[in-house]
């Protein structure tokens, strides 16, 4: 039951007890309704203070950037179509851009006395005898063309991938590569790297025709070699079953570097040759080489025997062109 006193309210409980903890004075609550200071002191005015505030200062930077944006902004569409058309303009010039002629690169005006030493030593009979004389490149059998290196880090390296069809010790094979170098450097192509260079296979068969000869007529110099691995070859195609060991003891004890063996299995034959260009020469000259040389094994090796069907050609020169090529496009 609640008890309303003059200044008391109190709320009393059903066994004629009074609850103290919910008695409150009725004259507080007017106090505090009637928005009255008791404490006497003023209660601030919140609009009057508003009044009294400092301004606040927008910093320099921040003015310009305001004024930087709000100049954007109202000409936005303007600079829109001024952007397209400068895009437009720059995308037919550079459409019209032709591609270096020479990866040779020259970024010095004719007049600075460095390009001018350059355009006089051209010249000079050294420099052009040099380019003239163009660079070396080899054919290979035995290898995969592979890349198994990083190709986005320039310093990684590829390993040596061979190629498991390749077998020389057939008397296909034996023919094909005996007869291969004189068809090859036949080509205007392909020069001798000295005058007096043989092919590995053409000088096996030079030694074996040697050694058997030497056998016939009694000779004391008749090579150990001969005698242990090559059963008695007069030349090439020799027995299929003593190729490998023969000319891997060959290749140790002549100092042939063209022939790669394994386990006195021969994995790797190749040659070199000079070329007619260079990294230097115009990219045009390049390509057309490249190519030349590449449809001529092509064609070759459509009647080559299938064990040595999958040799390449390469040089740094054209591994050079290749990058300029594939950065051109």
């Amino acid at each position: 039951m609640v008890v309303d006193s003059a200044n008391t309210t109190q709320i009393v409980t059903k066994d004629g007890g009074t609850d103290e903890t919910l008695a409150f004075h009725t004259d507080e609550i007017e106090n505090s309704d009637s928005g009255d200071n008791s404490s006497g002191k003023e209660v601030p005015d919140s609009e009057s203070d508003c009044e009294h505030e400092k301004p606040i200062r927008i910093s320099l930077i921040r003015r310009i950037l305001l004024a930087y944006y709000n100049f954007l902004h109202m000409v936005r569409w303007p600079l829109l179509v001024a952007s397209t058309i400068a895009f437009c303009v720059c995308l037919f010039y550079a459409s019209k851009l032709e591609l270096p002629t020479s990866s040779d690169v020259r970024i010095l005006s004719p007049s600075v006395e460095f390009e001018q030493a350059y355009e006089w030593r051209l010249n000079i009979l050294y420099d052009a005898l040099l380019k003239q004389g163009g660079s070396q490149a080899i054919t290979i059998w035995g290898v995969r063309p592979a890349d198994t290196g990083d190709q986005n880090n320039p310093e990684s390296w590829s390993t040596l991938v061979l190629d498991e069809t390749f077998d020389p010790s057939t008397p296909e094979v034996q023919i094909y590569l005996r007869d291969y170098c004189p068809r090859y450097f036949a080509e205007d192509f392909a020069e001798l790297p000295q005058a007096d260079f043989e092919c590995s296979m053409n000088k096996f068969d030079k030694w074996l025709q040697g050694e058997h000869d030497s056998v016939k007529i009694g000779s004391n110099a008749t090579d150990s070699v001969y005698l242990e691995y090559c059963q008695s070859a007069t030349g090439l195609p020799m027995k299929q079953d003593a190729f490998h060991a023969c000319m891997s003891a060959w290749s140790k004890v002549a100092g042939e570097s063209y022939v790669l063996e394994w386990d006195n299995v021969v994995k790797v034959i190749f040659f070199p040759f000079n070329s007619r260009v260079r990294y230097d020469s115009p990219n045009s000259e390049l390509d057309d080489e490249w190519n030349l040389i590449d449809q001529w094994m092509k064609t070759d090796q459509e009647t080559a025997p299938p064990e040595a069907a999958n040799a390449f050609f390469s040089s740094e020169d054209f591994w050079w062109y290749d990058t300029n090529i594939q950065m051109f496009r």
